[in-house]
């Protein structure tokens, strides 16, 4: 199963959701936490008193003292309820900086990890089968989805036609300044991120060494970027129709007053002011 990355010398927040009945319920008393690393079970934190941040949920964060050892660890939430014991596990992985992801903010965040997710089983192994996350021959975590996130997503969303949004839309601590990309839209971005993410994909099978002159057997995975690109069309096609959608609310406004011409919708401000009846546009716009 894959483990939850950690960026070395980051400061991380973690937390626990106590769910009893379907419901969020508080804890009897605190609840505490525990970090052991996996390779000897030596503990770098014991028994810490977590952050009561609202009801059934806790936190704690993680600094860089904490986070300063690369490799694997387990945390362990120890907590009573209704006077019962209750213990709660997971692993997670320090690993080197990840300096697009640790910009992000929580909700970008959770979306970077649907796409992880989304795709992980696309992939093989060397054994064969699902999931082929072996870090220690690949540099792709979270921080590259990120990064398509932040850059690849948002320029293709802020430039394409029919009209560019300026200033662009951004997301992330070091954004640049531009409004925050739409809360509502979210579901856009992550579709938006996912595109890259499976052209990026396919990229990674453009060069693949062939063996000439010696008989050997070995993995062919040319057939490769051709199903990534399949998946990614498949991607756009419905990516393109939500990004009309978009520019229609946030560009020209869903309450200002507009003309029908030829099955397109043209906002006041194409029209002529000295002649309001004679629009400067005349190709269809959607």
């Amino acid at each position: 199963m894959r483990k939850h990355p950690v960026s070395q010398y980051s400061e991380e927040l973690i937390g626990i959701a106590v769910f009893e009945a379907g419901e969020l319920q508080n804890a009897d008393g605190d609840v505490l936490l525990t970090i052991t690393r996996d390779s000897d079970d030596f503990a770098i934190l014991i028994n810490a008193v977590a952050t009561n941040d609202g009801v059934g949920l806790y936190s704690y964060i993680l600094d860089s003292v904490q986070t300063q050892e690369k490799g694997s660890f387990t945390a362990t939430w120890n907590y009573d309820f209704a006077g019962d014991p209750r213990i709660f596990a997971f692993q997670f992985e320090i690993v080197d900086a990840m300096p697009h992801w640790d910009s992000l903010e929580e909700e970008h965040k959770m979306m970077v990890d649907n796409i992880y997710h989304k795709v992980s089983d696309g992939f093989d192994s060397t054994q064969g089968g699902p999931y082929v996350w072996e870090m220690p021959q690949s540099h792709f975590n979270f921080d590259t989805i990120a990064k398509l996130m932040m850059i690849d997503a948002l320029t293709y969303l802020n430039y394409s036609p029919p009209k560019a949004f300026i200033p662009p839309f951004t997301i992330g601590i070091n954004g640049g300044g531009g409004p925050a990309f739409p809360v509502n839209w979210y579901g856009l971005l992550e579709r938006a991120t996912g595109y890259e993410l499976y052209k990026h994909l396919a990229t990674s099978y453009l060069e693949i060494p062939e063996p000439v002159g010696v008989n050997v057997a070995h993995l062919d995975r040319r057939e490769y970027y051709d199903r990534w690109m399949k998946r990614a069309e498949i991607e756009k096609e419905e990516l393109d129709h939500m990004i009309k959608m978009l520019k229609r609310e946030f560009r020209f406004g869903v309450k200002s007053r507009s003309m029908l011409l030829a099955g397109g919708i043209f906002p006041v401000s194409y029209l002529n002011p000295a002649r309001p009846r004679w629009p400067y546009v005349l190709t269809r716009f959607y």
